[in-house]
């Protein structure tokens, strides 16, 4: 019948499985097997249980008499998995490779909860973070508007441009933009939230914001045109590069917002066009 149920199901039977057995007799269940084996009844001799039955003729691990753990296996376990895949576990990961029976969910239960001679109150993701320095995403560290100030500031020393949402990796242990972006707009991790890395930097380093660049006016633009005559000696083009005198303008960005009617402007015009009007005078 266990065999059966084997095939049938790709797994063992428990004793605490209360549907009736397929092709047993009427009323059999794996609940009444189990007290049939302990009790000693329906010709059986009794002290013994359904899951020390198939521990000892088909080989399956006994759940209820589990080998003990400790933190040295788990970490040599550990550190296998890391050498084999190049990450470390998590619980979620199955088997564990060299440890017949083991799972990864069974040892984080066993540390969550205090079992196989284990103390308890602890977890697989702690293990690894305090013993092989393993970053643990449900316990970041907290973060401060002067910590991402400094980390922005030093990757604009670095590359020469203020970070964004998709530069990747922050050269701090694991921190990425986009996560401290997320934790600057929901409020994770010690900061407020209502916040973005954009505004950040507008505010604490004097980024411009691209989502929250100033309108323009075509007065104002006249007014640029006429000062990079007065300076350059040559009428502006679309490449001529930032606006002097306006920090975070550049001509290309002016044209762009006179082309598509973008920051207050109604469209259809160009830097050329601009300085067209100055040349008709």
């Amino acid at each position: 019948m266990a065999d059966a149920h084997h095939r049938r199901n790709r797994d063992w039977p428990g004793g605490h499985d209360t549907g009736q057995i397929p092709n047993a007799p009427k009323g059999l269940t794996w609940v009444a097997v189990e007290l049939a084996l302990q009790r000693g009844k329906r010709g059986l001799s009794g002290g013994t249980t359904l899951a020390q039955l198939l521990e000892q003729h088909r080989g399956v691990r006994n759940r209820l008499s589990m080998p003990d753990l400790t933190e040295v296996a788990i970490l040599a376990w550990a550190d296998r998995h890391h050498a084999r895949t190049e990450a470390w576990p998590k619980y979620q990961d199955g088997a564990i490779d060299g440890a017949p029976g083991e799972t990864w969910h069974a040892v984080d239960t066993a540390l969550v909860r205090g079992r196989r001679s284990l103390p308890g109150g602890d977890s697989l993701a702690k293990l690894l973070t305090r013993e092989r320095a393993v970053r643990n995403k449900s316990d970041l560290p907290r973060l401060t508007v002067t910590q991402v100030r400094v980390w922005a500031q030093a990757h604009q020393r670095r590359t020469g441009e203020w970070p964004r949402v998709k530069s990747g990796a922050i050269e701090a242990g694991g921190e990425t933009w986009s996560g401290v972006n997320a934790a600057l707009m929901v409020g994770m991790r010690g900061l407020p939230g209502g916040d973005s890395l954009a505004r950040l930097l507008a505010r604490e380093c004097g980024r411009r914001n691209p989502a929250a660049v100033p309108s323009l006016t075509m007065k104002k633009i006249r007014e640029w045109v006429r000062q990079h005559h007065a300076v350059t000696g040559q009428w502006p083009k679309y490449t001529s590069g930032p606006v002097i005198g306006v920090p975070g303008e550049t001509w290309g960005a002016v044209d762009n917002a006179l082309h598509k009617g973008r920051r207050g402007l109604p469209g259809g015009s160009s830097v050329a066009k601009v300085v067209d009007g100055f040349r008709m005078k």
